[in-house]
């Protein structure tokens, strides 16, 4: 009889731990993940990495060196994330003048295969002279930027166009032959307005 208690109680005692470590092995049938999730305000900008060269010159002995010269081949390339409000474009010369009795203007245009997604603002498109240097002062070239991006590509961005040329052609014997004078124009997209 004794054995049969023991072995009652020791089938009683397998059974429980069985029962357990089953019970103990599973939570329920579901369960879920804590997140969290963020998008953070973004401003970036790029330009070309490339110089841009503007020359005037000419081949033909006898004959002024040409008036103007025009370079549309710059873009800007943004990508823009805002929380509310609107962004803009803003570009200034910070470094250097073009040289005596020549001008330099800027023109920011609509890239002709824009392949902008989202809200890319809308393009100031006037002509802006720039011969003073900084003193000319920033210049805004786009409004109205929300979440965009601009691309990557070669003719992606916002399109600018720069022109080089003689200020006076009945002042021509005060240019004076120079090495590629500098001048950085720099852009600045502005925080949420």
């Amino acid at each position: 009889m004794k054995t049969k208690q023991n072995l009652l109680a020791l089938g009683m005692i397998i059974l429980a731990n069985i029962a357990g470590f089953n019970s103990m092995a599973q939570d329920t049938n579901e369960t879920g993940s804590a997140l969290s999730l963020g998008l953070p305000a973004l401003a970036l900008i790029k330009t070309d990495a490339a110089p841009i060269n503007l020359t005037l010159t000419t081949t033909v002995a006898g004959e002024m060196v040409a008036a103007s010269v025009v370079n549309t081949a710059a873009r800007i390339r943004v990508t823009s994330i805002i929380a509310s409000g609107t962004r803009s474009i803003s570009g200034a010369v910070t470094a250097g003048t073009p040289p005596a009795n020549t001008y330099l203007k800027m023109t920011p245009f609509v890239n002709p295969a824009p392949n902008f997604v989202g809200t890319p603002g809308t393009v100031t498109a006037v002509e802006y002279d720039l011969t003073t240097g900084a003193a000319a002062g920033a210049k805004e070239i786009v409004t109205g930027i929300g979440s965009c991006y601009s691309g990557t590509g070669a003719t992606d961005g916002y399109a600018i166009q720069y022109e080089f040329g003689i200020l006076n052609a009945g002042s021509f014997g005060d240019i004076r032959a120079t090495a590629g004078t500098a001048m950085t124009v720099t852009f600045t997209i502005s925080a949420e307005i």
